[in-house]
Protein backbone atom coordinates (compact mmCIF):
# COMPACT_ATOMS: atom_id res chain seq x y z
CA UNK A 1 0.00 0.00 0.00
CA UNK A 2 1.45 3.38 -0.84
CA UNK A 3 1.87 5.94 1.58
CA UNK A 4 -0.24 8.80 1.24
CA UNK A 5 0.74 12.51 1.92
CA UNK A 6 -2.35 14.47 3.41
CA UNK A 7 -2.96 18.14 2.28
CA UNK A 8 -5.79 20.36 4.75
CA UNK A 9 -7.64 23.52 3.95
CA UNK A 10 -6.01 23.92 0.14
CA UNK A 11 -7.77 26.91 -1.57
CA UNK A 12 -9.20 26.00 -4.75
CA UNK A 13 -11.70 29.05 -5.25
CA UNK A 14 -11.62 32.38 -3.85
CA UNK A 15 -15.42 34.25 -3.43
CA UNK A 16 -16.00 37.92 -1.70
CA UNK A 17 -17.43 35.33 1.10
CA UNK A 18 -14.36 33.96 1.65
CA UNK A 19 -11.91 31.28 0.41
CA UNK A 20 -13.28 27.65 -0.81
CA UNK A 21 -11.42 24.79 0.65
CA UNK A 22 -10.78 21.30 -0.27
CA UNK A 23 -8.39 18.72 1.76
CA UNK A 24 -5.99 16.26 -0.76
CA UNK A 25 -5.07 13.04 -0.34
CA UNK A 26 -2.20 11.76 -2.87
CA UNK A 27 -0.41 8.80 -2.86
CA UNK A 28 3.29 8.75 -3.60
CA UNK A 29 3.31 7.94 -7.41
CA UNK A 30 3.88 10.43 -10.39
CA UNK A 31 0.70 11.81 -11.77
CA UNK A 32 -2.18 10.08 -10.17
CA UNK A 33 -5.89 10.04 -11.49
CA UNK A 34 -8.18 12.59 -9.05
CA UNK A 35 -11.19 11.62 -7.85
CA UNK A 36 -13.28 14.45 -6.47
CA UNK A 37 -15.62 13.86 -3.33
CA UNK A 38 -18.54 15.52 -2.97
CA UNK A 39 -19.61 15.12 0.74
CA UNK A 40 -23.41 14.50 1.51
CA UNK A 41 -25.83 16.50 3.07
CA UNK A 42 -27.97 17.81 0.31
CA UNK A 43 -26.33 20.74 -0.68
CA UNK A 44 -26.88 22.29 2.90
CA UNK A 45 -24.93 20.25 5.71
CA UNK A 46 -21.98 18.74 6.20
CA UNK A 47 -18.53 19.25 5.51
CA UNK A 48 -15.41 18.17 3.61
CA UNK A 49 -14.34 16.75 6.36
CA UNK A 50 -17.40 14.32 6.18
CA UNK A 51 -15.33 11.69 4.17
CA UNK A 52 -15.50 7.69 5.02
CA UNK A 53 -11.10 6.48 5.31
CA UNK A 54 -9.84 8.82 2.52
CA UNK A 55 -6.54 7.48 2.70
CA UNK A 56 -7.13 3.87 2.78
CA UNK A 57 -9.26 4.88 -0.29
CA UNK A 58 -5.94 6.72 -2.01
CA UNK A 59 -3.56 4.07 -1.41
CA UNK A 60 -6.22 0.96 -2.42
CA UNK A 61 -6.88 2.95 -5.88
CA UNK A 62 -3.21 4.75 -6.22
CA UNK A 63 -5.15 7.48 -7.09
CA UNK A 64 -5.50 11.17 -5.32
CA UNK A 65 -8.68 12.07 -3.69
CA UNK A 66 -9.79 15.93 -3.49
CA UNK A 67 -12.73 16.16 -0.79
CA UNK A 68 -14.12 19.52 -1.37
CA UNK A 69 -16.14 22.25 0.64
CA UNK A 70 -18.80 23.83 -0.99
CA UNK A 71 -21.06 26.97 -1.05
CA UNK A 72 -24.23 25.66 0.96
CA UNK A 73 -28.30 26.39 0.05
CA UNK A 74 -30.39 28.49 2.38
CA UNK A 75 -32.05 26.41 4.98
CA UNK A 76 -35.59 27.44 6.49
CA UNK A 77 -35.28 28.69 9.92
CA UNK A 78 -36.50 26.18 12.21
CA UNK A 79 -35.21 23.25 10.24
CA UNK A 80 -33.63 20.08 12.16
CA UNK A 81 -30.54 20.83 9.72
CA UNK A 82 -30.27 24.49 11.31
CA UNK A 83 -27.23 23.64 13.90
CA UNK A 84 -25.07 20.96 11.39
CA UNK A 85 -23.91 24.51 9.97
CA UNK A 86 -19.74 24.19 9.38
CA UNK A 87 -18.66 27.37 10.88
CA UNK A 88 -15.42 27.14 8.30
CA UNK A 89 -17.26 27.54 5.46
CA UNK A 90 -17.73 30.69 4.10
CA UNK A 91 -21.10 30.93 3.24
CA UNK A 92 -22.81 28.54 5.11
CA UNK A 93 -26.69 30.03 4.43
CA UNK A 94 -25.83 31.25 1.48
CA UNK A 95 -27.07 30.29 -1.90
CA UNK A 96 -25.30 28.21 -4.74
CA UNK A 97 -26.37 29.67 -7.61
CA UNK A 98 -23.10 28.53 -9.91
CA UNK A 99 -20.54 25.44 -10.01
CA UNK A 100 -17.29 25.68 -9.40
CA UNK A 101 -15.65 26.03 -12.98
CA UNK A 102 -12.84 22.95 -13.55
CA UNK A 103 -10.21 25.34 -14.47
CA UNK A 104 -10.56 26.56 -11.09
CA UNK A 105 -9.72 23.30 -9.04
CA UNK A 106 -7.23 22.67 -11.80
CA UNK A 107 -5.14 25.72 -11.44
CA UNK A 108 -5.21 25.45 -7.89
CA UNK A 109 -4.76 21.65 -7.65
CA UNK A 110 -2.71 21.05 -10.28
CA UNK A 111 0.33 21.63 -7.84
CA UNK A 112 -0.38 18.76 -5.79
CA UNK A 113 -2.16 16.23 -8.56
CA UNK A 114 -0.81 15.04 -11.87
CA UNK A 115 -4.36 14.90 -14.08
CA UNK A 116 -7.71 15.23 -13.86
CA UNK A 117 -8.49 14.05 -17.34
CA UNK A 118 -9.60 10.52 -16.11
CA UNK A 119 -13.37 11.27 -16.23
CA UNK A 120 -15.26 12.68 -18.88
CA UNK A 121 -18.87 15.35 -17.82
CA UNK A 122 -20.70 12.34 -19.87
CA UNK A 123 -19.81 9.72 -16.79
CA UNK A 124 -20.58 11.85 -14.18
CA UNK A 125 -24.26 12.25 -15.91
CA UNK A 126 -24.66 8.87 -16.60
CA UNK A 127 -24.08 7.63 -12.78
CA UNK A 128 -26.57 10.10 -11.42
CA UNK A 129 -28.67 9.22 -14.38
CA UNK A 130 -29.01 5.73 -13.36
CA UNK A 131 -28.70 7.05 -9.46
CA UNK A 132 -31.98 9.32 -9.84
CA UNK A 133 -33.76 6.72 -11.93
CA UNK A 134 -34.18 3.84 -9.51
CA UNK A 135 -37.16 2.16 -8.03
CA UNK A 136 -38.31 3.27 -4.88
CA UNK A 137 -37.23 -0.10 -2.77
CA UNK A 138 -33.77 0.63 -4.09
CA UNK A 139 -32.04 2.88 -1.31
CA UNK A 140 -28.81 4.86 -2.81
CA UNK A 141 -27.82 7.15 0.17
CA UNK A 142 -23.60 7.24 -1.63
CA UNK A 143 -22.27 7.12 -4.38
CA UNK A 144 -18.56 7.22 -5.91
CA UNK A 145 -17.63 7.52 -9.32
CA UNK A 146 -14.12 6.87 -10.60
CA UNK A 147 -12.35 5.97 -13.96
CA UNK A 148 -12.46 1.96 -14.37
CA UNK A 149 -8.58 2.50 -15.45
CA UNK A 150 -8.41 3.10 -11.23
CA UNK A 151 -8.99 -0.59 -10.73
CA UNK A 152 -6.52 -2.59 -8.80
CA UNK A 153 -5.44 -6.45 -9.80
Amino acid sequence: MNDITVYEGVTYAERPEGAMKLDLYVPEREDPPLVVYVHGGGWVAETRANVPTPERYAAEWDCAIASVSYRLQEVPAGSSLEGMYDPSNPTPRGSFPDHIPDDEVQKNVKDYVGTMDALAPEDIARTITFVVTQPARVDINEVLIRPLDQVQP
